[in-house]
């Protein structure tokens, strides 16, 4: 590259050698009017001269630097020849298209392919010359021309120049030739050979992508006027045409691409015939005589040249889009999608019509989130171009659905949508009802979503109707206009009350709006919103209870006191004022004793307020600021009054901020608090010494230690008073002995063993505690205590929920603080975790059991619950929940339990699809036996015990067989994804195939389950196969099992083995593929599934077989039946088989190529259909 000084320094001599090579030498003309090149001819003297004679056999020679020696240029002139998708020198670091400095040399032995992968500033050069060699020898361009697009695809193997002539003496079409490429790249021979190189998001693939774009459209901008006006009739469009219809994927990617391309090329061609016609119309409309003459012939010119560009284009839309943007590949269909938003908004004086604008609004529904993505952006750029007038019949066809993509799954569909549907609320595209609608997304778990969604609020709320609200307000007094901060918070208080008045916490909410609008943060204006009495505008009741709310987030988020975890609270917590949460914090506790008295009878209004002070960051305040002793005061007598549960949290909160904290204040603020606590631990003294003398107990009692429960869940209120610990051993007790049975009402137990967890969890955070016999003796006390509720068949559903939780988090605060302390014995009993795991089981397969009049004795007890009003589902999650907890800290717990434990989790999945997939990852995790050498064995147990509840399940007639089906897929997953070492694995099978074939009465039912254990089987090496194949063998002899002769139906146990033994022979022999080891559901070939269903399994001790041919029949013919535009190898033509194909190709199946499907990755199907 030449600096700019030395460039025209020495122009002159360039041109004046220049002029004198033209005149010496015979040369094509270029046209060097790409924008960023320099004109070759400009800079070739003093490196042709000096170093090296100029190649007579070259179309274009490039510049060589000065300092360069000869190797180097020799080298830098051979890289034209290097192979396709191989960059040459420094061309993995070009862009495409601009080019700052020259442009790369061409040789004669240079392929387009090349040209376009490693030079990619040559480019424009290799587009003109090759319209140049077409218009001398057209087969031969055509031919190069083919063969490019098929090089870019990856096709080593290219197409003869004998298909191209005219003269071809072979009965064969274009068609035929394209069909026999694919059918060699599609069969065994060909297989491995095609090595895409438009494909990818790598770094490399993205600048093939680009530099082939370029091309095409450097290929249109040269190409002759009179080739552009019948560009649709050239000779490359029949080949065109015939790759973008082929079965091979990559071919129609390259295909596609070239036909978008060349028409959004077309498309700029046709815009600047637009803008021509638009200046000579009116230079003709003022014109006269002779030169309007002219000007109407250039003007019919013009007009004829457009006609041929509008048939040219919706010739390629016709052949190309309209198959193309369904086909089964969703980037072709992404590629199509956006072509056709293009060219709506660059031509959309042929293509704003809904007969091209319906295939944007069909995409809005596919399958594959790109497309709808490039369907949104489409749609969002119509609006953005203001062609909404022309858009009426579009915008009421499709504006619903654009809508419902608020709640997409994608979540970058979702915010497309969210911002199209902000461009269309801007111009009144949407009805009042669909813009609410679109505020409740401010609930949205995802904070990009929320912070769209307030984006949305700010453009159509505040800027629009918030603002005409407040123009009008103040012309209605002018000389006294409300305050328009106010007044914007007093529109957005009675939003968020009518969109989130649901919310318990607005934290996220607040987080997302206040970015657009900081006004919200405004803790004095918030305040004194509050504080303001009965006006004309003043908000309502519940609106008063959003605002405070909302007071609350924003001091939660000012404080950086957003979670809700109290871990810290044990060890005691130090806050750290940064400067803007120090400033809300004083401010905000300026007004807060104020406000707890104007609504100190509002329990609603209460609980945010009282939380605020749980954000206080207590070393803002000095020793001198006398409002942290009113505001204790405050909290204090709250405390004493309030009944509900929220309330008295939030209270609880307060007080460990008051009490734990770090603060100068901190010993008076103790002092004006220490009444409140003594008298929580009176109150419950009184209760104990009720209880403890026979007394009933009365609902002041119950309410008492409530109350402490709640505080004592926040402060250690032992530490305190150790007298307390004794008294709710006592009460404890009372409740294990069973015989203060009403005295003690339900939710007054759940209190009481709450406050014992709530004991044992203080003294995990005491470093300093050295004998744990007090917390063992409060712990045994809840285990007792929870026991008894669990075996109890008289107590409602609340209670025991409270007792499972109980001991879930014994087990979690046992395992994690109290394990080897002391040398002390923390873990839990065995018979304590058994009689968890016994409730645990009852309760998660309680809702997929099926109601005969024959109940077993278990669902008998679950049904015998008194009714309330807790969700059942809320029950069994918590069993799943706390389940976990006690497979994560199992000490102590019998290999049996903890095998039945691990089975709960991992079979029962009712509660929720996605929590169960999350249980059942932790549960794998963590259920581990110490010593390693009995995985294998622990984990057939489980398994094992699956299979047999599923075998009393359908021999009892206790469930519905899809239910046993959704326990059957449950125990398959397990399997398949076990994780084992080498040689655990191994032991897994060997163990597993002795327990399926050592069966008394030789029915073998459990061979089913060697579908499953296939699975497993893959990870075996192809030693252990071996090994295994000899044990199976023997156990096979020993059993009296004959594999020779095969059997007559699939399904039989005999044949179920044979199938095993070549999945062994196969590891052993290595033939296997990826996963092909193990047993698979069949997609296609006329083969059925070997799932375990409830046909398969026993019921009463003989394998059924009822249902067995219907579902044979049904397996084969979906097995068999070719999916729906699916290509296939044969048969009628391929062009018409890819045109009606569909998206189902991106969806998961036949991985391996070998028409089967992994059996985990398939839904386990029922008796009518188990293909």
């Amino acid at each position: 590259h030449l600096s700019g000084l030395q460039l025209r320094r020495e122009t002159d001599s360039y041109r004046r050698m220049a002029t004198s090579q033209r005149a010496t030498r015979e040369r094509k003309t270029v046209n060097y009017k790409e924008p960023g090149q320099i004109p070759l001819s400009i800079l070739e003297k003093d490196y042709t001269e000096k170093e090296d004679k100029i190649d007579e056999d070259d179309d274009f020679e490039a510049p060589r630097p000065a300092s360069a020696s000869k190797a180097a240029r020799k080298r830098a002139k051979t890289d034209g020849g290097s192979a396709p998708g191989t960059p040459s020198g420094g061309g993995g670091k070009r862009k495409s298209g601009n080019m700052m400095g020259p442009p790369a040399a061409i040789s004669a032995n240079d392929s387009l392919s090349g040209i376009v992968l490693n030079k990619a500033s040559a480019i424009p050069m290799a587009a003109k010359s090759w319209w140049a060699s077409f218009e001398t020898d057209p087969v031969t361009a055509v031919h190069k021309l083919t063969n490019m697009v098929l090089e870019m695809t990856g096709c080593r193997k290219t197409l003869p120049l004998a298909c191209f002539q005219e003269d071809d003496e072979t009965d064969m079409d274009v068609d035929d030739y394209i069909k026999q490429l694919v059918e060699h790249y599609t069969s065994a021979s060909g297989e491995g050979e095609l090595v895409p190189l438009l494909s990818g998001a790598n770094k490399l693939a993205k600048r093939n992508q680009a530099n082939f774009a370029d091309f095409w459209e450097k290929w249109v901008s040269h190409a002759p006027e009179a080739e552009l006006q019948i560009l649709h009739e050239n000779p490359f469009c029949p080949w065109l045409h015939a790759m973008s219809t082929s079965q091979l994927q990559p071919l129609r990617i390259a295909a596609a691409t070239v036909g978008l391309e060349i028409m959004l090329a077309l498309v700029g061609k046709a815009n600047d015939t637009l803008d021509n016609m638009s200046s000579l119309q009116r230079m003709y409309e003022t014109a006269k005589g002779v030169q309007k003459d002219r000007l109407k012939e250039q003007l019919d010119s013009k007009r004829e040249i457009r006609t041929n560009a509008e048939v040219t284009l919706g010739s390629f839309f016709n052949s190309l889009v309209v198959h193309r943007h369904r086909d089964i590949n969703h980037e072709i269909r992404t590629k199509s999608i956006k072509a056709i938003g293009e060219l709506v908004v660059r031509y959309k004086h042929k293509f704003l019509d809904n007969s091209y604008l319906k295939y944007v609004g069909w995409a809005l529904s596919d399958k594959h989130q790109d497309v709808r993505l490039a369907a949104l952006g489409a749609i969002q750029s119509f609006y953005t171009e203001n062609l909404a007038n022309e858009l009426e019949m579009f915008t009421s066809r499709f504006k619903e659905r654009v809508h419902q993509m608020r709640l997409d799954k994608d979540k970058n569909v979702q915010l497309l949508a969210i911002e199209t549907a902000k461009t269309m609320a801007e111009k009144e595209l949407l009805s009042a009802d669909q813009v609410e609608e679109m505020y409740h997304l401010l609930k949205e778990d995802d904070a990009s979503v929320r912070s769209a969604v307030a984006d949305f609020i700010q453009s159509t709320y505040v800027d629009q109707d918030l603002e005409s609200a407040y123009e009008v307000a103040a012309k209605k007094t002018p000389k006294n206009k409300p305050d328009k901060e106010t007044f914007m918070l007093k529109g957005m208080v009675e939003m968020i009350s009518a969109v989130a008045g649901d919310m318990h916490h607005l934290h996220p909410l607040i987080e997302s709006l206040q970015t657009q609008m900081p006004f919200l943060s405004e803790v004095g204006l918030l305040c004194s919103v509050l504080l303001e009495e009965n006006e004309d505008d003043s908000l309502e009741a519940d609106q008063r209870v959003t605002l405070a709310e909302m007071l609350e987030a924003v001091m939660a988020l000012a404080t950086r006191n957003t979670g809700n975890d109290d871990a810290d609270r044990f060890q005691g917590k130090k806050n750290v004022a940064s400067k803007s949460g120090k400033e809300a914090c004083l401010m905000v506790a300026q007004s807060l004793p104020a406000l707890l008295r104007k609504f100190g009878a509002d329990a609603e209004m209460l609980e945010p307020l009282v939380l605020i002070v749980d954000h206080l960051q207590m070393d803002s305040f000095s020793a001198k600021d006398k409002v942290l002793h009113e505001v204790a005061d405050m909290v204090s007598d709250v405390t004493l009054k309030a009944q509900s549960d929220d309330l008295l949290d939030a209270c609880g909160r307060a007080l460990a901020n008051l009490l734990d904290s770090e603060y100068a204040a901190r010993s008076a603020v103790q002092g004006r608090l220490s009444t409140l606590l003594t008298s929580l631990v009176g109150d419950v003294r009184k209760a104990s010494n009720a209880c403890n003398q026979g007394h009933k107990l009365t609902v002041l009692n119950g309410m008492a230690i409530k109350r402490a429960t709640t505080v004592a869940g926040h402060v250690d209120l032992f530490a305190m008073d150790p007298a307390l610990r004794q008294y709710v051993v006592v009460m404890l007790k009372a409740v294990a002995e069973n015989d203060e049975k009403g005295k003690l009402p339900g939710a007054m137990i759940s209190d009481i063993m709450v406050m014992g967890v709530a004991y044992v969890g203080h003294r995990a955070g005491d470093e300093e505690l050295k004998d744990m016999t007090e917390v063992l003796e409060v712990r045994d006390c809840v285990l007792e205590c929870a026991n008894e509720i669990l075996r109890s068949h008289n107590v409602t559903r609340v209670l025991k929920n409270t007792a499972m939780v109980a001991i879930g988090d014994l087990v979690q605060i046992c395992g994690r603080h109290f394990t080897g302390k002391n040398d002390g014995d923390m873990a839990l009993s065995p018979d304590a975790v058994a009689i968890y795991e016994e409730a645990s089981n009852i309760v998660l397969s309680s809702g997929l059991t099926y109601e005969y009049n024959a109940e077993p004795s278990m669902q008998a007890m679950w049904r015998q619950l008194p009714e309330d009003n807790t969700d059942p589902s809320c029950t069994v999650r918590l069993a799943a929940m706390t389940g976990l907890k006690v497979i994560a800290y199992h000490d102590g717990c019998h290999e049996e339990t903890l095998a039945k434990l691990v089975c709960n989790q991992l079979m029962y999945s009712n509660y929720n699809g996605k929590l169960h997939n999350d249980a059942v990852k932790v549960a794998m995790e963590n259920a581990m036996v110490e010593d390693s050498g009995e995985t294998a064995s622990f984990w057939l147990t489980v398994h094992q015990q699956m299979y047999q509840r599923i075998q009393e399940a359908l021999v009892e007639n206790t469930a519905e067989e899809n239910v046993i089906a959704k326990w059957s897929e449950n125990m398959v997953n397990s399997v398949s994804t076990l994780k084992l070492e080498s040689d655990d694995t191994a032991e897994y099978v060997r163990a597993a195939v002795d327990w399926i074939l050592t069966d008394e009465d030789g029915s073998l039912p459990r061979t089913i389950f060697l579908g499953s254990l296939a699975i497993q089987a893959k990870n075996l090496s192809k030693e252990q196969a071996g090994d295994m194949l000899v044990h199976l063998e023997d156990v096979c002899r020993d059993n009296s099992i004959e594999l020779r002769a095969k059997a007559n139906d699939e399904d039989s146990p005999v044949e179920l083995i044979r199938v095993f033994r070549r999945r062994l022979q196969d590891i052993n022999e290595g033939a296997a593929k990826r996963g092909g080891a193990g047993f698979k559901t069949p997609s296609k070939n006329n083969a059925h599934s070997r799932q375990m269903t409830p046909n398969t399994l026993d019921r009463g001790g003989a394998k059924s077989r009822r249902g067995s041919s219907q579902g044979s029949q049904q397996g084969s013919q979906s097995g068999g039946q070719k999916r729906r535009g699916r290509p296939s190898g044969g048969g009628s033509s391929k062009k018409a088989k890819a045109n009606a194909a569909s998206d189902e190709e991106d969806e998961g199946g036949d991985e391996d190529g070998d028409g089967w499907t992994n059996v985990s990755e398939s839904p386990v199907s029922s008796k009518k259909s188990r293909a």
